[in-house]
């Protein structure tokens, strides 16, 4: 209506991308950190190399949905923070509407929150922290299930019964889906190769570096990346830091 050009969306892209640093300075702002500490991390968030490539990747090749769950994980964070659990879940649903990716980071996140969310915000009365605990492992419950209808029941649905499309990337593994899990559960030392090899701590690094590494000093909160880190590994397309993934 306003500007039928693909040049909008991908404006609309880069500029919710940056409104992402605002969460960012809520949270280090909640956290202690000074205005001008907390600002300095949110321009770190915007000059972060993995997120220019993204927005390279929107500029110059396609229109990618699945960056926009970027902000709306960290506007879900700082909900969290604030105690604001129905908010929360808002959030994750705007990401989930993104791509279905996004369980493999509210699944781990469920798992923390139920371990731990109790014990960061101070929570004691008995009652409370039991609601924690079950909204958390509800959380994790949902982004399994989530996931496993997605690749085994929905995509297939919509792709006349094949096989989900991102399967292929996988090819060290068997390249489908079913023989993908067979390989990880059966042949766990291929895994591991993968996991340790060089590829994935160079990825690391390129995502750790940039941050001068303080995301080590919560090991915690940075193992519920561990999971969609660990699939990226395993895919010789995705296994660094200048894919869209």
């Amino acid at each position: 209506v306003f500007w039928p050009s693909h040049l909008l969306l991908e404006i609309c892209q880069s500029a919710w991308l940056a409104v992402g640093a605002l969460p960012v300075f809520w949270i280090a702002r909640r956290h202690g950190a000074s205005p001008w500490s907390a600002s300095l991390l949110a321009v770190a968030y915007l000059l972060y190399a993995p997120l220019q490539y993204l927005d390279i990747a929107i500029t110059y090749k396609t229109f990618r949905p699945n960056s926009f769950e970027i902000p709306f994980l960290l506007f879900g964070l700082d909900a969290l923070e604030r105690g604001r659990l129905k908010t929360l879940v808002g959030w994750l649903f705007l990401a989930l509407l993104c791509q279905e990716d996004a369980a493999t980071v509210i699944a781990p996140l469920g798992v923390w929150i139920a371990l731990r969310q109790a014990d960061v915000s101070g929570v004691t009365e008995s009652g409370n922290r039991r609601r924690l605990r079950w909204f958390g492992a509800s959380l994790a419950g949902f982004g399994v299930i989530y996931v496993v209808l997605v690749i085994k029941v929905i995509l297939p649905w919509f792709r006349g019964g094949a096989d989900v499309h991102f399967a292929q990337y996988f090819v060290d593994f068997g390249g489908e889906s079913g023989t993908i899990l067979r390989t990880l559960v059966q042949n766990p030392g291929l895994v591991m190769a993968k996991l340790c090899g060089p590829s994935s701590w160079l990825f690391a690094m390129s995502l750790l570096l940039p941050l001068g590494c303080l995301p080590l000093f919560s090991p915690g909160r940075l193992l519920v990346a561990a999971p969609l880190f660990g699939v990226l590994c395993l895919s010789s397309l995705t296994a660094n830091s200048l894919h869209h993934f």
